[in-house]
């Protein structure tokens, strides 16, 4: 017999209602998991129970002296691969400024699409991965500063 993960039987501890109708069927039948379930069940009513802490003193300040910021730094890598890749692009239109204007009248129309279609796909893709990123970093931010607020309320 498969037996529950044990996501499915703290969630079926914390509120058995709104689970999905296999796991209450499976926990009807196993006694396995119906016995985890209910030593879970006794644990988060102690976990409630407990009271909660009361600091006599600032945890954030203490935690925040031992936090040193990370030193910003320039990113050279960066700014070369900006130069390198600039220089080399004037260089090659430079050097082939008179081929350029014939180079697209006698270009076919599927030959653009051809080209046209991966770059502009590429791109969107390129900018979703940034928008993802950019999402994450708000959302550790954001925790950050739901960690300070509560904190704050602590004391």
């Amino acid at each position: 017999m498969i037996h529950l993960s044990e996501s499915e039987v703290q969630q079926y501890a914390v509120d058995n209602n709104n689970v999905k109708p296999a796991v209450s069927q499976h926990m009807q039948i196993c006694k396995l998991c119906r016995s985890k379930a209910t030593s879970y069940e006794t644990l988060f009513k102690s976990l409630a129970e407990i009271p909660r802490p009361v600091f006599d003193f600032d945890v954030s300040e203490l935690v925040a002296e031992h936090i040193t910021p990370p030193k910003p730094s320039f990113p050279w890598m960066t700014t070369i691969a900006v130069i390198m890749t600039t220089v080399l692009i004037s260089v090659a239109l430079i050097s082939f400024k008179s081929y350029l204007p014939k180079l697209f009248t006698d270009l076919s129309l599927n030959l653009f699409y051809l080209i046209l279609l991966p770059t502009v796909a590429a791109l969107i893709i390129q900018g979703f991965s940034l928008f993802k990123e950019h999402k994450k970093q708000m959302n550790t931010l954001n925790s950050a500063a739901t960690f300070n607020y509560l904190t704050g309320l602590i004391h």
